[in-house]
């Protein structure tokens, strides 16, 4: 748990050369797809462009949001995910946490578990 009392986790992201950066991302519950990603980070990694969606978003209203392929490390594993280009932080949703169970500690400091359902 962040000091700002955002529950954050690492995510791997491997780019088409075979580099990786590791990104911090607040878990999203509200979020139904996989994850954000700041353009930088696409444009560093060369994720390829899939195609332009409109989102909605926590306020009600829509937005153009490009989608691009990322290949993460998730649980041990290449997963191949859409991701959404946006401007804050990177936000973790329900599409990668779907299967896992999340276990938060909701203190400062607190432990974040994410665990495949067996």
């Amino acid at each position: 748990m962040s000091p700002d009392r955002e529950p954050l986790v690492s995510v791997d992201i491997i780019g088409l050369r075979g580099d990786g950066i590791t990104v911090e991302a607040i878990v999203d519950t509200g979020f139904s797809d996989y994850l954000t990603l700041p353009k930088w980070i696409v444009t560093e990694m060369q994720l390829p462009y899939i195609e332009t969606l409109y989102g909605g978003l926590a306020d009600g209203s829509s937005a153009p949001m490009d989608i691009h392929a990322a290949t993460v490390d998730w649980g041990g594993k290449r997963r191949n995910i859409p991701v959404h280009v946006s401007s804050c932080t990177p936000l973790l949703g329900i599409g990668l946490l779907y299967g896992h169970r999340l276990t938060l500690d909701v203190v400062d400091g607190g432990h974040i578990e994410i665990r495949p359902l067996t």
